[in-house]
């Protein structure tokens, strides 16, 4: 069996996360897709069920992206050391987009095919910096798919822009040719995460509360 740990993302992180975000992790038993796949759908279903929802099963996918139960929200992603399911609720969440990568997985002499120009100068040369803005627009990209409730393709990671606000907020918003295809959804707001060799990034769309 998959070795699983639950934690919330509170407890991952800081009380900067939203507390509404339910979250459960599960070490890959080895490197094959297979494996990864169902440590994502392990950890996916504990985290459902720790959000309120009693499914036993994900839906059928009909497209790239996971499909999540009625009135739940969701993103998984995994990496060969861990798969990490972000859950909530539709009622107060709009979309969420989770993403793994080891620290410094993308150089920075390759970070020019993903990033813009400002971007680059930010990252200075510093793979971990390049790989952090690379796993938020990761998780941008799943959360506008999953808001929107469609696969978008052919988008230019160059048109995803993320700024660094502080040490772990992040702001992710479109340009270029997709702002307008992810406006329903709009600017993203997201919080990054180092454990270990590992940096998380995850990235929502709140809905707005009464009052």
């Amino acid at each position: 069996m998959n070795r699983l740990a639950e934690v919330s993302i509170r407890e991952l992180a800081s009380s900067d996360w939203p507390a509404q975000f339910v979250c459960a992790t599960t070490v890959p038993l080895d490197r094959t897709p297979a494996a990864h796949t169902e440590a994502g759908r392990t950890a996916a279903l504990h985290a459902l069920a720790r959000a309120g929802c009693d499914a036993t099963a994900l839906p059928p996918r009909t497209g790239r992206r996971p499909a999540w139960p009625s009135g739940f929200v969701g993103s998984i992603a995994h990496d060969d050391a861990l798969a990490i399911a972000v859950a909530a609720g539709v009622d107060t969440a709009r979309t969420l987009g989770v993403d793994v990568e080891g620290h410094d997985a993308l150089s920075a002499g390759d970070a020019h095919v993903v990033l813009r120009d400002s971007e680059l100068a930010f990252v200075g040369g510093d793979a971990s910096v390049a790989t952090l803005l690379w796993s938020a627009k990761e998780s941008a990209y799943k959360a506008w798919c999953t808001g929107l409730d469609t696969d978008l393709d052919g988008v230019d990671p160059r048109d995803i822009h993320v700024t660094v606000l502080d040490q772990c907020a992040l702001q992710v918003q479109a340009v270029g040719e997709l702002r307008d295809r992810v406006a329903a959804i709009g600017v993203l707001q997201g919080r990054s995460l180092r454990q270990g060799d590992l940096v998380i990034t995850l990235v929502w769309k709140l809905r707005p509360t009464a009052g």
